[in-house]
């Protein structure tokens, strides 16, 4: 969430636009009298004085009449819900849904509040509003950097991930109060809009007009995603759940067997490992199941899904949510992914790609997910990144005299929010005449995200359940030859490949010996997929970030965030994928576990920063373009020592680094004029040209000679802490 908060100003504007109401009959009554005259010393109470005597307010002025008001300082949720144990101070609810339990019941909170006290003045505070009349606020003085000030920012973020992670919302209102100061801030999936801090007794009107606002407005004005539809326990949709859940009947078993000729699977069936997912989805009640919308073609599809079986981690960015989810017409269990996508002109849908993927000629042997119906979530879209906007103008458009933005925001109903029309996604080929869409402001940090599902018909299992090496390399074969297949018939490459997109899934095949079921590696999530980049094109950046694959981007992207993606950076990603689930999960001469969890997160969790720029791990990019071997460090013996496996993954690896080596060795020799001729290396490296060579040398070592018992389970322990950099969740710089 860094440099991702907006200014809002007075909480007037913010409320106006942000919150607007209609009172027609629910006219707010006016006051008599201070509603918090007793709150006068809250300045100098301890926060449980705070809360108590706020709370007792709200109760006795019926400030909020059509909600309840609900502690849950001292009591969280079970570690399973939540391995967190975060709890807020209180949050509004329906009168319905009002717990009295003490806990904080994120499924159920519409506006979470946080106490905190004001005894040290602003220590608490986690925004600052800079100097009086101050337009343009600069992010450093928005976010203060003392430690105390920081960590209640991180509070009140993890705050507003749970409520996110546990409900269907749009965005979520939050209510702030320093002792007798508040502050209204709005959370996205952009960022947040953040207002003044008001002294609520000098100054009561503003709070007492939210208070009530969010009493009257429909909850779709508060951000409940009215096509999410929450499915109560004993209602006829959680009772097809259940049988679902539990109907074994339907079961199919899901591992590597012959078939008999003619075979094909039963109607109304699933595999096995499906159908205890979707249960498992359902095992804790603390998490809510939803019946989901999709539109598409005209139609609406409905869904019913329990617990995510994938959740991002992260409040700003696309927030994605994956569920086996439950298709009430067709009676099946499919994938269905929930995220917010990046929302600019010319921008690819994921579901419009599959599609094409899907229609295409392509051989057999591409895996690619099977589109079933994909769609945008009508009216949903983030609007932080408007509002930056519009406290920012375009200088050269407004007169260089004004000390202020325009007057009058965007209006933007709180309850339908149109996004804008973009600019180009990414950096994209221009001619040298061409001049770059006039709607898409290059300088805005935030990202303009849509509200979007698409659901396809195979639920895969993940990468880590490979079950031996042999398997493992098959896996990234059939994907590197997906991959070659989409590339060579349309132009286009994946750019976003990582452990997460690379899965498994049985199908049914003819072989040699006859029908087969084998498991296959799919490559998916194909939503950052971009055309091929001619050679030397030439590139504007068009948006001011994208999620990047950091621990299985190539070093050389990483390093060079401003290079297009080219067929050797997928595979050099392919390659860390490889490496990276053999340490973790194969017998090697790596010992103890925990030096096997320190290698990783060496490699692939470490960065380096350096003047201002985030650069590869000095592990990563040694092992790929110095050494061009797989190696750990021994202290005590001063030197590197070849990491093994004593089976055909130690040659495999071997080769495939000897030509990544040369790659980087080429490219530097290109960058101190070196000629090409003169590296001695050119050859190797035009391997990675193409796609053939990798394929044949991964070709090769699945037909080699495996121990099948190689996997040892995960060798990283559990509970294990990276003790290196965090990794950044989105690649810093790189379009």
């Amino acid at each position: 969430m860094r440099a991702r908060y907006v200014k809002s100003g007075n909480p007037a504007e913010f409320l106006h636009v942000l919150l607007p109401f209609h009172p027609r009959t629910n006219v707010r009554p006016p006051c008599k009298k201070n509603p918090f005259e007793g709150m006068k010393d809250a300045d100098d109470w301890a926060e449980p004085k705070v809360v108590e005597e706020f709370v007792k307010i709200l109760e006795a002025q019926n400030l909020c009449p059509k909600l309840v008001f609900c502690r849950s300082e001292s009591r969280p949720h079970s570690k399973e819900t939540d391995e967190t144990a975060q709890r807020i101070d209180g949050g509004f609810f329906r009168r319905s849904e009002a717990p009295k339990d003490g806990r904080p019941h994120w499924e159920l909170q519409l506006v979470p509040v946080e106490f905190k006290n004001r005894k040290d003045g602003d220590k608490y505070d986690p925004f600052a509003d800079g100097s009086e009349g101050e337009v343009y606020l600069v992010d450093a003085v928005l976010e203060p950097q003392a430690e105390s000030r920081r960590d209640v920012r991180q509070q009140i973020i993890s705050y507003a991930d749970k409520v996110y992670a546990m409900q269907h919302r749009t965005f979520v209102f939050m209510l702030l109060v320093m002792g007798r100061r508040f502050r209204l801030i709005r959370w996205d999936r952009s960022g947040a809009i953040v207002t003044n801090a008001i002294d609520y007794y000098e100054n009561p009107e503003p709070l007492c007009d939210f208070l009530w606002r969010i009493s009257y407005v429909k909850h779709i004005a508060l951000g409940i995603d009215p096509t999410a539809t929450r499915i109560s326990p004993g209602s006829a949709d959680y009772k097809t759940m259940a049988d679902i859940a539990k109907d074994t009947t339907r079961d199919l078993p899901y591992h590597t067997r012959s078939l008999p000729p003619n075979y094909k699977l039963p109607e109304g069936c699933w595999f096995k490992y499906i159908r205890e997912m979707f249960a498992e989805s359902m095992k804790n009640r603390d998490w809510p199941c939803y019946k989901l919308e999709v539109a598409y073609n005209g139609k609406i599809y409905y869904f019913l899904v329990g617990r995510p079986c994938f959740l991002a981690r992260g409040l700003a960015g696309r927030g994605t949510r994956g569920y086996v989810a439950y298709d009430v017409a067709n009676d099946r269990l499919v994938w269905l992914k929930d995220t917010w996508r990046a929302s600019y002109d010319l921008l690819e849908k994921e579901g419009d790609i599959l599609l094409r993927l899907n229609n295409a000629k392509l051989s057999s042997d591409i895996h690619v997910p099977t589109l079933v119906c994909h769609g945008d979530v009508p009216n949903q879209a983030t609007l932080t990144a408007d509002w930056w906007e519009h406290k920012h103008p375009i200088l050269s458009e407004v007169d260089a005299s004004r000390t202020a933005p325009p007057s009058d925001p965007p209006r933007r109903s709180s309850r339908v929010t149109i996004p804008m029309k973009r600019g180009h996604p990414e950096d994209v080929e221009i001619s040298e005449n061409q001049s770059p869409n006039p709607n898409f402001r290059s300088d805005c940090p935030l990202r303009h995200h849509q509200h979007y599902r698409v659901v396809v018909a195979e639920v895969c299992m993940l990468l880590k359940k490979f079950t031996c090496g042999r398997q493992l390399v098959s896996v990234v074969y059939d994907c590197l030859s997906t991959h070659e297949q989409v590339a060579a018939e349309l132009g286009l490459l994946h750019r976003d490949i990582s452990d997460g997109n690379i899965l498994m899934y049985p199908k049914i095949e003819k072989q040699e010996t006859g029908l087969s079921l084998v498991w296959r590696g799919y490559l998916i999530d194909w939503e950052a997929a971009k055309p091929i980049a001619p050679h030397n094109a030439c590139f504007v950046v068009r948006q001011p970030e994208r999620s990047g694959p950091w621990h299985f981007l190539s070093a050389n992207l990483i390093n060079n965030p401003s290079k297009p993606v080219v067929i050797a950076d997928e595979l050099e990603s392919l390659l860390h994928v490889l490496i990276y689930y053999a340490i973790r999960y194969l017998h090697s001469s790596i010992t103890p576990d925990d030096e096997v969890a320190k290698f990783l997160d060496a490699t692939y969790d470490s960065y380096v920063v350096h003047d201002g720029a985030v650069h590869c791990g000095e592990r990563k990019g040694s092992i790929v373009a110095d050494l061009g071997k797989l190696v750990l460090w021994q202290p005590k013996q001063s030197r590197n020592v070849a990491i093994v496996f004593n089976s055909p993954m130690d040659m495999l690896i071997s080769r495939l680094l000897r030509s990544f080596k040369a790659r980087y060795d080429v490219m530097n020799a290109e960058e101190l004029g070196v000629g090409a001729a003169e590296t001695g290396v050119q050859h190797l490296a035009e391997r990675l040209r193409t796609h053939e060579w990798m394929r044949t040398a991964l070709d090769a070592a699945i037909g080699d000679h495996w121990n099948l018992l190689d996997k040892v389970g995960d060798r990283v322990p559990k509970g294990w802490k990276c003790s290196k950099r965090p990794v950044p969740s989105t690649t810093p710089g790189r379009q």
